[in-house]
């Protein structure tokens, strides 16, 4: 659920913040989720740091990318907890 929104817009350029109810305790946790060079501007590419249980996590992108003639890929990186 969207919590909030804030906006500004300045000389025609517009930069969006969303900001969402509840918590990232689910199985699959967003650690982070960046694109884009710079604000007001379509991204070339973004990025989404996730954890936990990914099982289904490559058929949700493949269907999604189909969906809206996009590319994506899934880079898995196991990372050491000491």
């Amino acid at each position: 659920m969207l919590n909030s929104l804030s906006s500004t817009v300045k000389k025609g350029n517009i930069t969006e913040y969303l900001h969402f109810a509840g918590e990232n305790t689910g199985a699959a946790r967003l650690h982070s989720f960046t694109g884009g060079l710079r604000e007001n501007m379509v991204p070339e590419s973004a990025t989404a740091v996730v954890s936990g249980d990914l099982a289904d996590l490559q058929a949700k992108l493949d269907a999604f990318v189909e969906e809206y003639k996009l590319r994506g890929e899934i880079k898995k990186k196991t990372v050491s907890t000491r």
